[in-house]
């Protein structure tokens, strides 16, 4: 079943005027919908939960499906964008995957390391993924990590 959404608009100063209502989710989950207006032009802050941008004293979390890897993220991300190419579309089985790079020292599986398998393709980064549930989780290459960003536990901080 669909969660509901309440119907009271959410107004703040830092989304623009042409967007007219936003809407949170009742299940708990509080996640902001914009349900009418030119959402496509609000891209909303670029900080992280608590403000900062993810550090070794403050790392950002993340995890395959099952929770078996886990990973943390400890430095800025560098970039964040969609990748809509034919060999992204067929591992995630939606139209793009969501990634943010980030400096290799700047990454670090936590837990589950032995449960890490990669496949690289040809021409392609080398993608790694949960062998309990297949949850995709960076891939690694070109001298940056690329972070899924649906694998993270917060706000990565970043847009694409």
């Amino acid at each position: 079943m669909a969660p509901e959404f309440l119907s009271s608009s959410i107004r703040s100063q830092s989304m623009p005027s042409s967007i007219s209502t936003i809407s949170v989710c009742s299940d708990a989950c509080g996640a902001r919908v914009v349900t009418s207006g030119s959402w496509l032009n609000w891209i909303g802050p670029r900080t992280t939960l608590n403000g900062l941008p993810p550090s070794p004293a403050e790392p950002l979390t993340g995890a395959c499906a099952c929770g078996a890897v886990a990973f943390e993220v400890t430095a800025p991300f560098l970039t964040a964008g969609y990748c809509h190419c034919k060999r992204c579309q067929r591992r995630s089985g939606t139209p793009w995957t969501l990634n943010a790079q980030v400096p290799p020292d700047g990454f670090a599986i936590v837990r589950g390391q032995e449960l890490v398998e990669t496949w690289t393709p040809p021409g392609g980064r080398t993608k790694a993924f949960c062998e309990v549930c297949g949850g995709h989780l960076y891939a690694e290459g070109g001298g940056t990590v690329g972070v899924r960003l649906g694998a993270l536990d917060d706000d990565p901080g970043i847009r694409p």
